[in-house]
């Protein structure tokens, strides 16, 4: 692009203006799947279910030093572990690896340590996708675009933790980290969504074999506070393949076309 083609604007996480803003994508690059993976790879938004290729979903939108925050932050150490284009599930495997801390039969917990990765990376990462649905409209296939969160009276602190002014903002937010040992998992991937759960606002969104839940509030059920792998140091692992399945049931049991999914939001 030259330089008469830049795009000057107002970067919404430093609140810099005339910043050069950078092509930001909603979901990491490194999690859309090659040719190779294409067949299997199913990106879906609960209720709309895109079973062919999908275009890379970014617009301009932060400048290079926030760009560059995002991915030193969290989002480079997070993508080392689940890449769509890695050979193997690299986290699943390393998981194998060691023991749980709590086993049980459905959700085992797990040190983030014993593993070797860093739970307040992973929750960085889950937070920054949830502010970028929250601060912006995005543009989705066929020209649909994407739902705009709403972080209320938390979306200053949001903003401010990511930029690294404030840490960890414990008492409004909890992220829980779950890892599935099974395919089903590994294959769905997909914006997040918002709901009324537990007390309090939650956003979750299925990224190539970890689902990232994000609760925020100030009435945050315990049961979910303890889940917090930041708080904890500890996240789950575990089969759920029937849990994607249901959730995800247009994609497995009566998958539909982009365009017949992109009409059912008009």
């Amino acid at each position: 692009m030259g330089e008469s083609e830049q795009v000057i604007g107002l970067c919404p996480l430093c609140k810099r203006d005339g910043q050069i803003l950078r092509e930001s994508h909603f979901i990491p690059a490194a999690l859309y799947p090659t040719k190779k993976q294409m067949p299997k790879a199913r990106f879906s938004t609960l209720d709309v279910v895109y079973t062919e290729p999908h275009d890379e979903v970014k617009e301009y939108l932060l400048c290079g030093d926030c760009e560059q925050r995002f991915s030193r932050n969290g989002e480079s150490d997070t993508l080392l572990w689940i890449s769509s284009k890695a050979k193997v599930f690299k986290l699943r495997d390393q998981i194998n690896g060691v023991k749980p801390f709590e086993q049980h039969h459905e959700l085992s917990r797990y040190r983030a340590s014993d593993i070797g990765i860093s739970p307040e990376k992973f929750a960085y990462f889950a937070v920054s996708v949830i502010w970028r649905a929250a601060i912006h409209r995005w543009h989705l296939r066929n020209g649909v675009l994407s739902t705009q969160f709403d972080l209320g009276e938390h979306a200053e602190r949001i903003r401010r933790y990511l930029m690294g002014e404030e840490p960890f903002p414990k008492d409004i937010l909890a992220v829980v980290v779950i890892v599935s040992s099974d395919q089903e998992g590994r294959e769905v991937w997909g914006i997040p969504t918002q709901f009324q759960e537990a007390g309090c606002q939650n956003f979750r969104f299925v990224c190539r074999g970890v689902t990232f839940r994000v609760a925020l509030g100030r009435t945050i059920d315990q049961m979910v506070r303890d889940g917090c792998c930041v708080e904890t140091g500890l996240i789950f692992y575990g089969d759920l393949s029937h849990k994607v399945r249901k959730d995800f049931d247009l994609i497995f049991n009566d998958p539909v076309s982009p365009e017949k999914s992109a009409r059912g939001l008009e």
